[in-house]
């Protein structure tokens, strides 16, 4: 039997279907994400305001595209998404240009404006609502096929911040990953994947040849060096961007070679335990940090979270005692008293919407919580004497007591010396914006395998 190449104008047909397809999956996977946030603030619709700006930006697409967004019914978003959705078309019409300049994109102000609707947090709904799916990663990751294509890829961080022992220090930073296939494709289009944050976890695990590395144990510059590594290789290395240009306050499209991203190499000697050494400018006692793994850094933010949630209850209770007291203390006409009411039922709404822990932050904790994470080993100096601490415990107390001049001294050399990618670029401006360049930092997000150049 005789295969036949698809012509050019089959690819094309091909390709945009694709990308549609793609679309719609993360079209899906928005609108779920509002309907939950809307259901655990009781229909409050200012709680999706952080989602506008992504919601208009893929009406966008759709209408670059000729079609208007698809509308999902209740049914349609609550069933079990633990596969990608259904691709189906929109049901509407292509929509005609009749020779018109396209519609620029509404800015960031209007959009939250248009898309804004008046509703009110007091219209709780009372449908139950289901239980997220809960993912085992392990349906996702296939046995180590020996025969796939792989390249070497040099990581930022040499191995020296891993121990000996591990294999990326081993192997003096060099780590061997499998290039993206068509079937890992089913993954990229796996809405639930996004929902949970786990696309970055559930790719590498696939693609990391070496099972003996845990992409959680990885540090924030490699596992990024990689995923760069595989969207460039696997789609090309162009990233398509929309640039908004603050000098005339307009809007242009430009691209982007995404292996001109290069890293900041660390520069500092590690010990076998893949620990770097500080000598505090103050008390002269000496400290080995570490930098912190995936794992660690989700620790760390879901503990900030947790912060900012205690932070912003006791905000918006200060509202509340404030409103009480006006309408204590001041003379009011009864239609401002029930407004001032309202307002103060409104936010008591909100508070009891958020997260209740048990446990109490305070703001020097918080602060000081990276520090306690990062230091490993903690060396107290008196004289010739030198005592060695390594409990978790003795080296927090100590951390909490550190002079606050050696305490910044520290924050700043372990800043200094992260290795990071430089996401920093610059792109020309069209000559109808003036010319030039444009600086903007790019926006290295969970999406980035969504963005794939168009033929």
């Amino acid at each position: 039997m005789e295969i036949k190449e698809p012509t050019l104008e089959q690819k094309s047909v091909m390709d945009k279907e694709k990308y549609l397809k793609l679309l719609h999956a993360q079209q899906k996977m928005l609108d779920m994400t509002q309907k939950q946030i809307l259901e655990r603030n009781g229909g409050f619709s200012g709680a999706i305001e952080d989602t506008n700006e992504i919601n208009a930006l893929m009406k966008e697409q759709w209408e670059k595209h000729g079609y208007s967004p698809p509308k999902f019914t209740d049914e349609e978003l609550e069933r079990d998404v633990s596969k990608y959705a259904e691709y189906k078309l929109p049901e509407s019409t292509p929509k005609e240009n009749n020779g018109k300049e396209k519609e620029k994109p509404i800015k960031e102000k209007e959009k939250k404006v248009e898309t804004i609707e008046k509703s009110s947090p007091t219209t709780k709904k009372t449908t139950k609502r289901k239980k997220p799916v809960k993912i085992d990663l392990e349906s996702f990751i296939p046995e180590i096929d020996n025969d796939s294509t792989y390249d070497l890829i040099e990581l930022d961080s040499k191995g020296l911040c891993y121990p000996k022992g591990h294999p990326i220090r081993d192997n003096n930073g060099r780590i061997a990953i499998s290039f993206l296939t068509t079937e890992d494709e089913d993954l990229i289009l796996n809405p639930s994947l996004y929902r949970d944050n786990l696309i970055f976890d559930v790719i590498l695990r696939r693609k990391i040849k070496n099972a003996n590395i845990d992409p959680n144990d990885l540090i924030g510059v490699d596992r990024d060096k990689i995923i760069l590594f595989l969207r460039a290789s696997g789609y090309g290395p162009k990233f398509s961007l929309i640039a908004y240009d603050n000098k005339t306050e307009k809007e242009f499209e430009t691209e982007v070679d995404l292996t001109t991203i290069k890293g900041k190499e660390i520069e500092i000697e590690s010990d076998d335990e893949g620990l770097f050494e500080f000598k505090l400018p103050l008390s002269n006692d000496i400290v080995k940090f570490k930098f912190l793994s995936i794992s660690e850094e989700k620790a760390y933010l879901d503990y900030a979270q947790r912060f900012s949630s205690k932070l912003k209850e006791s905000k918006l209770y200060k509202v509340v005692e404030d409103i009480e007291f006006l309408y204590e203390h001041y003379n009011f006409e009864d239609e401002e008293i029930d407004k001032l009411e309202e307002s103060k039922n409104k936010i008591t709404e909100i508070i009891d919407g958020l997260d209740e822990e048990e446990e109490t932050f305070g703001v020097g904790e918080f602060i000081t919580k990276r520090m306690c994470m990062q230091v490993k080993e903690y060396i107290k100096v008196n004289g010739e004497e030198k005592t060695v601490y390594k409990d978790e415990k003795d080296i927090e107390k100590l951390v909490k007591n550190m002079r606050a001049l050696d305490g910044l001294r520290l924050r700043e050399y372990i800043e200094k010396n992260t290795p990071k990618l430089d996401l920093n670029m610059e792109v020309p401006k069209p000559e109808s914006l003036g010319g030039g360049t444009l600086k903007f930092t790019f926006p290295f997000t969970n999406d980035i395998f969504f963005n794939i150049p168009q033929s």
